[in-house]
């Protein structure tokens, strides 16, 4: 329970992360002192810019395509969604090439947790969910809500061709875990068929 005496009681917010539409802050804290946090710290500019994009502003078509080639931003399109998890084995081993260590990538699931279960073992790679107790020496397989406030250097996006509604927020939240690099990967109609990702592949 909130404690309303407090004398300094500080409440961070971003509401375009806001997931659940019933959850708001309570009355209380709406009529407090609020503060504008304009910059963002945790992501570079293009991942930040097409995250955005999902919620409807005007793409940098330029700056995100200049981030493709710098290896910021990936997007695979798979040829079936069978193949998927064995891209996302490939992937794993070039971040770790490029040397990050197990413990810097995700990957995050735009459905439920249920859904990333087949992704436990990729290959030689254990992974563990974001609350198992090892999390500081493995890689993370687990769902967009469940690792929401979290973070790592490397996000792995997958799941796209599951979801039909509620896309554009779920990739938002998940494409801003990202500390340095995004790689999106699903199959080629999914890809074709998203009104952002169509323009970047």
């Amino acid at each position: 329970e909130l404690n309303q005496s407090s004398e300094y009681f500080w409440v961070f917010c971003d509401v375009k992360q806001a997931f659940w539409k019933d959850r708001e802050l309570p009355d209380f804290l709406k009529d407090s002192y609020r503060y504008n946090l304009p910059n963002n710290y945790r992501c570079p500019k293009p991942i930040i810019s097409l995250a955005e994009a999902y919620l409807g502003e005007p793409i940098n078509l330029v700056e995100i395509k200049k981030a493709q080639s710098d290896g910021i931003i990936l997007i695979t399109s798979c040829p079936s969604e069978s193949s998927i998890k064995g891209k996302v084995e490939i992937e794993i081993d070039k971040l770790l090439g490029e040397g990050l260590s197990p413990s810097d990538i995700a990957i995050l699931t735009l459905r439920g947790k249920d859904a990333i279960l087949d992704f436990k073992t990729i290959g030689r790679h254990k992974t563990v969910f974001c609350d198992d107790g090892d999390i500081t020496s493995n890689i993370i397989a687990d769902s967009f809500l469940r690792f929401k406030g979290l973070e790592r250097a490397a996000i792995i996006i997958v799941g796209l061709e599951l979801v039909k509604t509620g896309v554009s927020n779920r990739m938002y939240i998940a494409l801003t875990r990202a500390l340095t690099a995004v790689r999106i990967i699903s199959d080629k109609k999914t890809i074709t068929n998203d009104k952002i990702l169509s323009d970047l592949i």
